[in-house]
């Protein structure tokens, strides 16, 4: 469930590329998530109002400064270059947190702006980000749904979007997998297990590149306030702090994401939108 990211072995990021073991959405199940292109990244990305979308900075990061971004809304059905409905639509601006860095993913968040509104139907429709503060969500048993498109078994691209059940990690627990993980975690990050199924780094063995598919940017939905509470962003990658190379998609090891409630007043600025904490 990620869009295609090809990069060489030196600069690889083991950024969320597939969902294992998920389940099939109904159409329009899901008319919050877009497919979000750029130059060197296909990822997934959420609209937080009728005119802005939310996404990992990495999914970004190699759109020229003053470029646009092309997004489409309402695509169910995907076959990796096309798509059976949706609406293509070039971005009108972009941000990219001033902080964010590589390799260390921390402050994975960007921001973009639609030309324009969009009506909300049942296809498209915007949803809200829960403002609680992060203790909130250091509590077991927090679930969330996650959804996108890309790899599934095998390396084949869904054609329909996917979805999956998993649940918050306390941010204490989540440190002790530390050395799984050549990125930085940190009190800006939320971790997520699995339920019924895992997002994982996809490898092609016959390449010298990688190849990632799928769910960077897709968005953490709590199932109790039905609104946003993290964006993916990595996954395992190393053992003691050296790099695999490769990811072990039925690993135990939490999956990262950028933890939205640190981030309210970053991309209120951005957009105009207003967040009330609670």
């Amino acid at each position: 469930m990620n869009l295609i990211l090809i990069i060489i072995t030196i600069t690889l990021i083991p950024f969320i590329s597939a969902i294992y073991d998920g389940y099939k959405a109904e159409q329009y199940q899901f008319p919050y998530i877009v497919l979000i292109n750029s130059p060197q990244f296909y990822c997934a990305g959420v609209l937080i109002s009728k005119q802005h979308i939310l996404t990992a900075a990495h999914c970004l990061m190699s759109v020229p400064t003053g470029g646009s971004i092309k997004v489409s809304l309402g695509v169910y059905e995907y076959y990796g270059s096309s798509y059976s409905d949706g609406e293509l639509i070039k971005s009108k601006k972009f941000w990219i947190h001033e902080k964010f860095s590589m390799p260390s993913a921390v402050n994975d968040i960007g921001l973009i702006e639609l030309p324009k509104p969009i009506v909300p139907s049942n296809k498209v429709n915007f949803i809200g980000i829960d403002n609680r503060n992060y203790p909130d969500y250091d509590q077991k048993d927090t679930q969330v749904v996650i959804a996108g498109w890309g790899f599934v078994k095998s390396q084949q691209i869904a054609k329909q979007l996917r979805y999956t059940n998993m649940t918050l990690m306390p941010l204490y627990e989540c440190m002790k997998y530390s050395s799984h993980y050549i990125e930085s975690l940190t009190n800006n990050h939320i971790c997520v297990t699995k339920i019924t199924g895992f997002p994982c780094k996809l490898e092609s063995s016959k390449l010298d590149y990688y190849i990632f598919s799928g769910d960077s940017g897709t968005p953490l939905v709590s199932t109790k306030s039905g609104k946003i509470v993290g964006i993916l962003s990595y996954v395992k990658d190393a053992e003691n702090g050296v790099d695999l190379g490769k990811n072990d998609c039925k690993s135990n090891v939490p999956a990262v994401a950028t933890r939205i409630a640190f981030y309210l007043d970053w991309i209120a600025e951005r957009s105009g939108l207003k967040f009330k904490r609670v």
